[in-house]
């Protein structure tokens, strides 16, 4: 054949035909838990290459459109499939998926059903306790201030966080709600403050904690923690009577008193007594008059001074419930001086006024007189008719 022009010939191979998708997950009506990664993929035909391929994922009350980009993986002839994977939000509801594929001759993926995709984020798994203060078996003073707190995950939100405490000797069970505190992905901190009562004994404290989908922390060990609450604090005196150096009579009705500051309760309370020129020492059992404050009990006792008079000194003795002794201060001590400035009282005598008696005959002379200590010395004077002299008559006791 003598080489012409009819010789020869050519034709442009072209592609215009959009890649089709064949099958996308997540299936369509799924549901998935809110912050987990999920696979995203499409399967499509394409005859040549694939340029680009990405998914837009609209989310439930967030406005913005969030663009996931897909990665080219396996080839089998003109099936190719692409993928990436989503971390979902932490915000439930529904999420819309819509695919968009190029290839290299710029046919863009058609609009069918296989193009979308849904699925719904829920939340359904509990909170969970990783840490909680106050450590059990642990201690604290009474009437002190106790945080109590938790550390927990939870993907979504916290609804409600509260403590349960159980108290010795109390039936009714005391809630501390719990604030929610500092975050850090999945992690919360929740919190509160809790004023121990003034009942020495074991508390006990039990964490509670629902999300915002109704999920309840599930029960374990770190649910629950305990202290031991005591008292290792003293009683303290603040005040007490008679003011040190005061004075009274003999044989006067005297009160007695202190005020006391103790946290739980005093079991033992009383006053030893020393009295000049007797050995023995007097104590004085006392009793709670009044609360001032809370915290703070008069304590009180009557003492009948005795008749002998000089320096007596008072020495206060107090003991909690919890074996704690009172402190010595100066305010444990006082004294007073016992005086006798009340001058005897005749309230009877013998012979009666205006009476007769016989010359050279023998007379009592008599009378009963009050004298709260000692009778020093008694005498009567006698005057007699026609005799200048006063003649004295010594009276015995």
């Amino acid at each position: 054949l003598s080489n012409t022009a009819l010789n020869f010939s050519n034709f442009t191979a072209q592609d215009t035909t959009a890649p089709v998708s064949l099958f996308v997950a997540p299936v369509a009506q799924t549901t998935k838990e809110a912050n987990t990664s999920i696979g995203v993929s499409i399967n499509t035909t394409e005859v040549v290459n694939i340029s680009v391929g990405y998914v837009n994922v609209t989310r439930p009350n967030i406005s913005n459109i969030y663009r996931v980009n897909l990665t080219l993986g396996q080839l089998t002839g003109d099936r190719r499939n692409m993928s990436t994977s989503y971390l979902v939000q932490r915000t439930l509801g529904r999420y819309n998926l819509t695919f968009f594929v190029n290839d290299t001759s710029g046919n863009v993926l058609s609009t069918a059903t296989l193009n979308f995709s849904n699925f719904t984020v829920a939340d359904t798994v509990a909170p969970v306790i990783l840490y909680r203060v106050p450590a059990p078996q642990s201690t604290a003073e009474i009437n002190a201030t106790l945080r109590a707190s938790i550390n927990l995950t939870e993907v979504v939100n916290v609804s409600v966080g509260y403590v349960n405490v159980s108290r010795s000797n109390i039936s009714t069970i005391y809630r501390i709600n719990l604030s929610l505190g500092q975050s850090a992905g999945d992690r919360r901190n929740m919190s509160g403050s809790y004023l121990i009562h003034r009942t020495p004994g074991r508390f006990n404290f039990t964490f509670f904690v629902n999300d915002t989908s109704g999920n309840i922390i599930s029960s374990t060990t770190l649910n629950f923690t305990n202290i031991t609450a005591q008292d290792t604090t003293a009683p303290t005196a603040n005040k007490r009577g008679p003011a040190p150096q005061s004075s009274f009579e003999a044989n006067a009705s005297l009160v007695l008193s202190f005020n006391v500051t103790e946290l739980s309760n005093l079991s033992t309370v009383y006053a030893n007594i020393t009295r000049p020129n007797i050995s023995t020492v007097y104590r004085l059992n006392m009793s709670t008059l009044s609360k001032e404050t809370p915290a703070e009990r008069n304590q009180t006792g009557t003492y009948i001074i005795q008749r002998t008079t000089g320096k007596y000194n008072v020495t206060f003795y107090a003991a909690d419930s919890g074996n704690n002794l009172l402190s010595s201060t100066t305010l444990n001590f006082t004294n007073f001086t016992v005086t006798d400035t009340a001058a005897p009282g005749i309230i009877a005598r013998g012979p009666t006024p205006q009476s007769s008696k016989e010359i050279n005959a023998s007379l009592m002379v008599s009378w009963n007189l009050t004298e709260v200590v000692n009778i020093s010395v008694a005498y009567v004077n006698i005057t007699r008719p026609n005799i200048s002299t006063v003649y004295r008559l010594n009276v015995t006791l």
